[in-house]
């Protein structure tokens, strides 16, 4: 509780956290002269983002537009794979089993992903929407197309970043998308972009360049590219319910998934540890005057101890901050920040 109550810089992660992590395929683009059969096309992206798309909104919205397109029963919409590999952040790999039982290299990610690979990329403009988000794929090591995918900004986040800001912290946004987008949304929430195209290390460098500016640092996000920074951040504080295992790399796990709640975080942060100094100072203060009295000090006013009156005082030292205690518990409830 502390260490949320001095939080000064609070980095918020994108996808799923400013916005609402239900992305969507608004167009795409197939390159002429592809070989392949489209409805294979769609099973070999769907196979490839099949484990993916548990942890990542953006393999989610890959999987579910693959398999809307692809005819027949969802189980058997998504072919065997083998060799799967993924670079957090960049994309994923693997080899899937066609009609013809043969294996087919299957990459999906980012331009830079698929050159890494050895995937020639041409230089073709795909549309006229520089704020999209675009995922690119290839199929037998040659490059095949490009999906579009579009997020929207949680209703509540722009008064939340208000808020925020309003309490005197600073407030920026961290992302792997491109700079386009990661404009698009600070933009409309009137926030810095403090990089975008951020791989997960490149999270992790971020929050320590500010915590060596004196910063005390929380890292706020919903997926695996950013339990790496959460690890490492004052405190990390995790917006899914999906993550699994990733959950211990957030010292705060918002179970509810409302942006909202982050507020309610630190006003409770700010009660408990206003309402711990005061049981410090009062404890203080009673047993300084207790030990004054058993030391016999205000014999010469009349006041005298005795066994009885001190098992009284010790008991009514601990009766005392249990009764803080519960008070604080009372306000917070009353305030609607705490439920029964």
């Amino acid at each position: 509780m502390h260490a949320l109550s001095s939080i000064t810089h609070v980095i918020m992660d994108k996808t799923g956290t400013l916005t609402q992590g239900r992305l969507g395929v608004t167009s795409y683009y197939f390159i002429e002269g592809l070989r392949l059969n489209r409805q294979l096309c769609y099973r070999l992206l769907a196979a490839a983002e099949f484990e993916e798309a548990r942890v990542h909104p953006v393999a989610r919205a890959v999987l579910k537009w693959a398999l809307s397109n692809a005819r027949g029963r969802p189980l058997d919409l998504v072919p065997e794979t083998r060799n799967l590999q993924r670079v957090l952040g960049m994309g994923v790999s693997c080899e899937v089993k066609g009609h013809s039982e043969e294996w087919i290299a299957v990459h999906v990610g980012q331009v830079s992903f698929l050159s890494s690979n050895g995937i020639i990329i041409p230089g073709t403009q795909y549309g006229d929407e520089p704020a999209a988000s675009r995922v690119h794929f290839a199929f037998s090591n040659r490059y095949a197309g490009c999906l579009v995918i579009r997020d929207t900004v949680r209703p509540n986040a722009s008064s939340v970043v208000t808020k925020l800001l309003e309490s005197g912290r600073q407030v920026t946004m961290l992302t792997g998308d491109n700079n386009e987008e990661a404009e698009r949304i600070s933009s409309a929430l009137g926030i810095q972009v403090l990089a975008s195209r951020a791989l997960p290390h490149d999270k992790v460098m971020h929050v320590k360049e500010l915590q060596t500016r004196g910063h005390q640092v929380a890292m706020v996000g919903d997926g695996v590219n950013d339990a790496p920074a959460q690890a490492v951040a004052d405190v990390g504080i995790s917006m899914s319910r999906t993550q699994g295992f990733l959950v211990g790399s957030g010292s705060v796990v918002i179970v509810s998934g409302d942006l909202r709640a982050l507020l309610q975080l630190f006003a409770i942060s700010r009660s408990v540890v206003w309402q711990a100094k005061m049981n410090v100072c009062w404890a203080l203060t009673y047993n300084v005057f207790a030990l004054s009295l058993a030391l016999g000090l205000w014999e010469s006013r009349g006041l005298r101890i005795t066994q009885s009156m001190a098992g009284t005082l010790m008991a009514g030292s601990s009766a005392s901050v249990l009764g803080m205690s519960l008070w604080l518990r009372w306000r917070l409830q009353g305030s609607g920040l705490l439920s029964d």
